[in-house]
């Protein structure tokens, strides 16, 4: 995780990218990693996409294959930038940016299987925002764009090695 969400700080910077997209993209990430199989299990309208792709067992691959999280981590930065950017990014592009490692096609078919299993709510509030929200409180107009860099562990506030904000 720690070497995904450096690897996020790096796509954006050379991407010319938000930093927040970064951090909303390792938010998508952990949201689907987090998704408890049981529940995927117990809801028919997750269970499968139609063309034989089991959810549940991607979510489980992901967790223990690492040429699988490193598709859904892309597939989550590809998400990311779609809904946050003006880039016009294609599946064609993630292919270029996994070195050929993933096709289209497969970039495509991660997209579908994680918008389901997050139930297409992939626009929600992440960190960023609700330090940008604060932000502006405290002060306001006096900041524009934070571009504060959030990156936590689960148990540590230094799981990123990006450098931390100056504010």
């Amino acid at each position: 995780r720690t070497k995904m969400c450096d690897w996020y700080y790096e796509m954006s910077e050379f991407l010319k990218i938000d930093r927040a997209t970064a951090s909303r993209s390792l938010t998508l990430l952990d949201r689907f990693m987090a998704i408890p199989i049981h529940q995927i299990a117990g809801s028919a309208s997750l269970t499968s996409l139609g063309d034989g792709y089991n959810i549940a067992g991607v979510v489980v691959a992901a967790s223990q294959n690492r040429d699988e999280y490193q598709l859904v981590a892309l597939t989550a930065l590809f998400l990311a930038i779609k809904l946050f950017e003006r880039l016009n990014i294609q599946p064609e592009h993630v292919s270029y940016l996994s070195r050929g490692r993933y096709t289209s096609d497969e970039v495509i078919k991660m997209e579908m299987i994680m918008l389901a299993a997050l139930e297409w709510k992939v626009c929600t509030a992440d960190k960023a925002d609700y330090v940008d929200a604060f932000l502006n409180v405290m002060f306001p107009n006096k900041m524009n764009q934070t571009n504060i860099s959030l990156c936590w562990e689960e148990d540590e506030a230094d799981g990123c090695s990006s450098n931390s904000s100056n504010i």
